[in-house]
Parts: structure tokens; sequence; C-alpha cells
């Protein structure tokens, strides 16, 4: 969920689909990972949610953990999909800029946060920093 971070079993939702029949070039898996998609790579035992998996895309917040101070986010998707977005209609042209018609602005206070972040503590750190308040929390 939105505010309580439910991840749901990546590898269970890929079975049930097969078992129902479908191919992988039949189904669209996304991954919304905005609450804890950049917590999960640093959690010891937290399963991973990677490319070799039949997923075609993730999304990940950039305020939410990260700390940007405006709502932003990053979206990565295969690029045999990314080429059939890039044809823009409306200006009947290809996309051939990094952040289309969105703000530039945007991905440079991400980028800043992340740098800032790294110079005071690790991710590992952050990380298990937030999980032991979540159980103080919680206690």
């Amino acid at each position: 969920t939105t505010f309580k971070g439910a991840i749901d079993d990546l590898d269970f939702v890929i079975q049930t689909v097969e078992n129902c029949g479908y191919s992988s070039d039949r189904y669209y898996i996304h991954c919304d990972a905005t609450l804890s998609g950049l917590t999960l790579p640093f959690i010891k035992h937290a399963k991973k949610i990677t490319f070799k998996k039949p997923i075609e895309s993730i999304s990940i917040s950039g305020h939410k953990f990260l700390g940007c101070p405006m709502p932003c986010g990053i979206q990565i998707t295969r690029k045999s999909y990314v080429s059939t977005l890039s044809k823009i209609e409306y200006i009947a042209s290809i996309d051939t800029t990094i952040c289309g018609s969105r703000n530039g602005l945007t991905p440079i206070f991400l980028w800043l946060c992340q740098v800032s972040q790294e110079k005071k503590i690790t991710w590992n750190q952050r990380v298990g920093n937030a999980a032991a308040e979540a159980r103080l929390q919680m206690a």
C-alpha cells in the first residue's frame, strides 16, 4: 500500500500468471517500488526486484526516502518498450531529450539529494536507521 509499503511476492505473481497459461509476451508487469524501492537492496533478506525476472518496468520515488524537496520519481523500462513510447503525437516528432517536456530541474535536485546523502551516511546505515526507528515506533 502507499502508506504501509506492502511488497507483493513477485515470484508468486509471475508463477500465477504463467499458471493461467500466459506467456511472457502476453503480460506486462510493472513494479511500483516508490515507497521501498530504495531500501530493498540494503535489506539483507529482502527479495530483490530485478530485470532478470520477466518484469517490464519499475518506478521509485525520489522524495519519499531520498528526501528530494519536490515530488519526483524515476521510471526504468525495458528498452523494447521505450522505443515504442518515444514518438510524441502532439509535436509529430520523436522525443530525443532526457526528460521530454518535463521539468529539467527536478533531476538535478534528485541527484543533489543522493550526493549529499552519500556524504553524510552510507545507504546501508540509512536503511538500518530507518528500520530501527520503525521497530521503536511499533514497540
